[in-house]
């Protein structure tokens, strides 16, 4: 990657680069004229200006979408589970399961309290680790009292958490790497990150001292553990009331639930009683989707 001094897109890149174990090197064009004139003889108009050197590759500016690292694949632990999220229009219950769905998105205007509730408590119950990131004055705070669960609702204590999960990240994805081919693969502990409302939180965080750099950082961070977090054992849930531009480039890794907005269920039939904020699109990174009753576990009862 080639850089120079005062460039802010090189400095995240380079964050990036570090945090995804992506094996590079850093060229200073300024230090080195040889590097300028290959970088103006591939094409390159300014930096951050990147060479695969494996293909040949190269472009200009920051486009995380394509830098990649293989990460060992790894199989659902036997403290794999799924979680409930709630059941189709004809009963059958639909569930999220961290190890094979990816990280979860919940879009809604509504009150998420009691789905991540929920979703913290099952995951304790399954003797797994949670980690999650909520507003001042949330009840979701209560859940605190259980000791696998760790809840940050102040800004300084946010950030020592995510920096604590990128530590976790780039721990395990070493311990991954260092593993023999075709021998087993590390047993992680499971472990959920919940971030409830990205959007309020983000607007926290860009009030304190240093929010530019720091709201960037915990970008960074949740979009590493929305696409290499399940291979490790770490695992996302996000809930926020629009959709963030920052999360639009996530979506394949990304199992999405959206309310409905009442009176506008036209991809269901004008004539579905479920058009309301109860009810929710289940969309997979596959591309399938389902109508969902939020939280309910028992059949529906049909709708003349």
């Amino acid at each position: 990657m080639y850089s120079q001094p005062g460039c802010g897109p090189c400095i995240s890149l380079a964050a990036m680069l570090k945090r995804r174990g992506i094996a590079h090197t850093i060229v200073n064009i300024r230090e080195d004229p040889g590097a300028a004139e290959r970088v103006a003889a591939l094409g390159g108009t300014g930096t951050p200006f990147t060479v695969n050197e494996d293909t040949g590759e190269c472009w200009s500016g920051f486009l995380p979408d394509r830098y990649t690292a293989p990460v060992p694949s790894q199989s659902p632990s036997p403290a794999a589970v799924e979680f409930s999220l709630g059941v189709t229009e004809d009963g059958t219950p639909v569930h999220w399961g961290p190890v094979t769905d990816g990280s979860l998105l919940v879009i809604t205007r509504e009150d998420t309290t009691a789905l991540c509730r929920r979703l913290i408590e099952d995951a304790a119950a399954a003797q797994w680790q949670v980690r999650v990131l909520v507003s001042p004055g949330t009840a979701v705070a209560s859940t605190a009292q259980h000791p696998s669960v760790q809840v940050a609702a102040d800004t300084i204590a946010q950030h020592a958490l995510l920096q604590e999960v990128r530590e976790l990240i780039d721990s395990r994805h070493a311990q991954a790497q260092a593993a023999p081919l075709g021998g087993s693969r590390p047993g992680f502990t499971p472990t959920l990150v919940l971030v409830d409302r990205l959007e309020a939180l983000f607007h926290r965080w860009s009030q304190g001292p240093g929010g530019y750099r720091r709201t960037a950082d915990a970008l960074l961070t949740l979009e590493t553990l929305a696409e290499y977090g399940n291979t490790l054992g770490v695992h996302l849930c996000v809930s926020m009331s629009e959709r963030s531009s920052a999360f639009m480039a996530q979506d394949s890794y990304l199992t999405t639930l959206t309310s409905l907005t009442a009176g506008h269920s036209e991809e269901w039939g004008e004539g579905t009683a479920w058009g309301d904020a109860s009810h929710a699109v289940l969309r997979t990174p596959a591309g399938d989707q389902q109508l969902v009753m939020l939280g309910a576990s028992h059949p529906i009862p049909a709708h003349a």
